[in-house]
């Protein structure tokens, strides 16, 4: 963890703040007075079984989705209170990896990054060109395949290529909603450390959804956890591994079993698969 990020809750005013939100569908009860704090220049991490509302939490920071009670707050001010101009440009701030890479298939890969550039700067073709090779640079990908297709790349490979498109227009918040979803372990492991990489090169907020907890307990410098419709947890991740609460060891227990048994099973996957000669 950098210096510039070891400011806790009490640092400052947070970048992003849920005030007792609440929110349904129907009868399906998902937030039930959630508040949440996220400091600027930290990596926090929201974890939880699938259906807890991570991806709904997503969309709340950047108004596409309203609470039914409480507020959402960017810098202090209510999200639900902005008018389309503060809206643009809060999202203007925050980029956002999909679960999917959602790239456009019909695009090589430089057209793909270059997108939010061509449509919200005034940048020259040349200008274009050497942003879109300096952010694949910083996602570890080579000039080289500026011309291929996204058919042509590996999953990890379109992964980081969806990150670097969305670090094109320098934004002060990464959002990733579950970006390692569909990954053997190797690239879940390598698009983990290039979150924790970016989050200090760049000094980026980042904000990440997944039910990776080896992950979480590697880059993030706050994990929230989500039980029942509330936060259950929130703290550094050394805080967590000695909470008391049984619901926190009883996730983080059966979460570290599954990743046991999916290590097991790519062992024994590889053991088994025919040498080449």
């Amino acid at each position: 963890m950098s210096a510039a990020r070891e400011g806790g809750p009490g640092a400052g005013a947070p970048l992003f703040e849920l005030r007792g939100v609440s929110k349904a569908f129907g009868t399906q009860v998902i937030f039930r007075d959630v508040n949440l704090r996220i400091d600027a220049g930290q990596t926090l991490t929201l974890i939880g079984e699938s259906g807890c509302g991570k991806t709904l939490l997503l969309k709340m920071l950047v108004g596409l989705i309203e609470p039914d009670e409480g507020e959402v707050r960017f810098r202090g001010r209510p999200i639900a209170q902005m008018d389309d101009a503060e809206l643009l440009d809060l999202r203007s701030h925050a980029g956002y990896v999909f679960q999917s890479d959602a790239l456009f298939d019909s695009l090589p890969v430089r057209e793909n990054v270059a997108y939010g550039l061509v449509e919200h700067t005034d940048l020259d073709e040349e200008a274009v060109t050497a942003r879109v090779i300096e952010c694949l640079r910083h996602v570890g990908l080579s000039e080289r395949i500026l011309d291929a297709y996204p058919v042509d790349l590996s999953g990890g490979m379109r992964r980081r290529v969806s990150l670097a498109r969305t670090i094109a227009l320098g934004p002060e918040v990464i959002i990733y909603d579950e970006p390692m979803a569909g990954l053997d372990p190797q690239n879940i492991t390598r698009i983990g450390r290039l979150i924790e990489r970016l989050s200090d090169e760049l000094g980026t907020t980042s904000i990440l959804a997944t039910h990776e907890i080896v992950t979480a307990f590697a880059i993030s410098d706050r994990i929230a956890m989500f039980d029942g419709g509330t936060v259950a947890y929130t703290g550094t991740p050394d805080e967590m591994r000695a909470h008391p609460a049984p619901a926190v060891h009883a996730f983080i227990d059966e979460a570290l079993r599954v990743v046991d048994e999916l290590a097991a099973l790519a062992a024994e996957a590889e053991s088994n698969a025919p040498v080449p000669r």
